[in-house]
């Protein structure tokens, strides 16, 4: 009865190590595909803030904008997580830019915002080879 018991404790042991193996194996995959969700989000709310004629409909996307860009920056980029963080720090900044615009009602400037979120972007992008 002993020995069952060891090999029952023993079973469950080597399961829960198992699992535990597994969750670490596919916890990356899984932050990947968070990331990536999370940039075509950004990249679909820049198009239409982009396309926008009014300031509330700007908002809109602006708001979805946001929302990726705190999706991402809460993700880890493991090649070159300095950049990766420093990249986060400046679209944030200039997010804020863009909202301060869009409180002031000023679609133009807004958009100038906008366009620097997409060069901080690209700049970003060919800093970690994305």
């Amino acid at each position: 009865m002993i020995a069952f018991t060891r090999r029952i404790k023993h079973g469950i042991l080597t399961a829960a190590g198992l699992a535990a193996f597994g969750l670490m194996a596919v916890s990356p995959a899984v932050q990947a595909n968070e990331l990536k969700s999370a940039m075509k989000t950004m990249k679909a709310a820049y198009r239409g803030a982009l396309d926008s004629s009014s300031i509330d409909e700007f908002a809109q996307y602006a708001a979805k904008l946001q929302s990726g860009a705190d999706t991402a920056r809460g993700q880890t980029y493991s090649d070159d997580p300095s950049t990766y963080r420093e990249g986060m720090q400046e679209l944030q900044q200039n997010i804020g830019v863009m909202n301060q615009a869009i409180r002031n009602g000023d679609l133009s400037a807004a958009k100038d915002a906008l366009t620097r979120i997409r060069a901080t972007e690209k700049r970003y992008h060919n800093a970690l080879g994305a």
